[in-house]
């Protein structure tokens, strides 16, 4: 499994300001490819996790733990679920 971070525009701009974007991938020896498992986008300031092409929001225990003391950290909340999806590009 890898994990590619290397998701940003032509000029090394990133595709979503304010937050981190990567994929998930493995070699598949049946396939003979690389197979994508994801492509992630983390908000840095609050610790919202989507995956961008399913446009699902990732919600958990601990994952809530860990927002909870980044935004403790940043003073900046989740503003809106609609306003998130607006960053990450989704409906």
């Amino acid at each position: 499994m890898y994990i590619e971070d290397d998701l940003h525009g032509p000029n090394g701009e990133a595709n979503r300001p304010g937050y981190i974007d990567f994929a998930l991938t493995y070699d598949s020896e049946k396939a003979g490819a690389t197979a994508v498992l994801g492509n992630y986008s983390v908000n840095v300031l609050t610790g919202d996790v989507w995956e961008v092409e399913s446009c699902k929001r990732y919600q958990f225990s601990v994952l809530r733990q860990l927002q909870t003391k980044i935004q403790s950290q940043t003073g900046v909340s989740l503003a809106s679920l609609k306003q998130a999806r607006q960053e990450v590009g989704c409906p």
